[in-house]
């Protein structure tokens, strides 16, 4: 993850890097769903929603029952489901980011990692998915192939 190897790396593959990302992971939980969930079809536009469809595959989305936040989970390039979350700014900082990553891990294949790429900058995220139970098991830096 030195950013030397990083921007070297990819001046040879002609691509620019993403942020570097925490990788956490976790398990099915046995308490099942933190909260309702609701599939939903219209969301498809949303700009957390988008950039899961350019770089994951068969994405799912889910929000609370009144809308207030969202989770997204797929397969990455690497064959491993990922969740991730977003919540709505006038409702976060009361725990909804942390019942969404939980309400997640409900609903991972029975004894299949479920993967969460974060920001190591993003606090309010990282603290909710090691509340819900995730761990580190890693990091990640993305190459997009430029244009």
């Amino acid at each position: 993850m030195d950013p030397r190897f990083l921007t070297w790396l990819a001046g040879r593959c002609r691509a620019s890097v993403y942020t570097p990302d925490l990788v956490l992971a976790s398990f099915r939980s046995p308490a099942g769903p933190a909260l309702r969930l609701v599939r939903r079809q219209d969301l498809w536009e949303h700009p957390r929603v988008r950039l899961a469809l350019q770089h994951r595959r068969e994405v799912e989305v889910y929000s609370d029952a009144e809308g207030r936040g969202l989770l997204a989970l797929a397969w990455n390039v690497l064959g491993v489901r990922t969740v991730s979350v977003e919540v709505e700014p006038s409702w976060r900082g009361r725990g909804l980011g942390r019942r969404l990553a939980l309400a997640a891990r409900g609903l991972a294949p029975a004894a299949e990692p479920l993967f969460a790429s974060i920001s190591p900058g993003n606090a309010a995220s990282l603290r909710a998915f090691l509340v819900a139970g995730y761990g580190p098991v890693g990091s990640e830096a993305l190459l997009f192939a430029e244009a």
